[in-house]
């Protein structure tokens, strides 16, 4: 019982405090995860576009004018 009642006292006087740590830490944590999030996202760029595009055309799935026609829009 004696170490009970300084843990209760410490909760009871301080406990808001901890608290707003812990949401603190909560909130730094998140913001982390989306920083993270945001550096790591694969946003495709023209040339990952145009290599898809190129790809199409040399197997057959695509004409050379539907190849064209989808390399403007990239490009515009």
């Amino acid at each position: 019982m004696g170490v009970f009642l300084p843990i209760l006292w410490i909760f009871l006087a301080r406990g808001h405090v901890l608290s707003e740590h812990h949401l603190a830490r909560q909130e730094q944590q998140q913001a982390a995860l989306q920083d993270y999030a945001q550096k790591t996202a694969r946003i495709p760029s023209q040339a990952d576009e145009l290599t898809g595009l190129t790809k199409l055309r040399d197997r057959g799935d695509s004409s050379e004018a539907e190849y064209q026609q989808a390399r403007s829009k990239v490009l515009s």
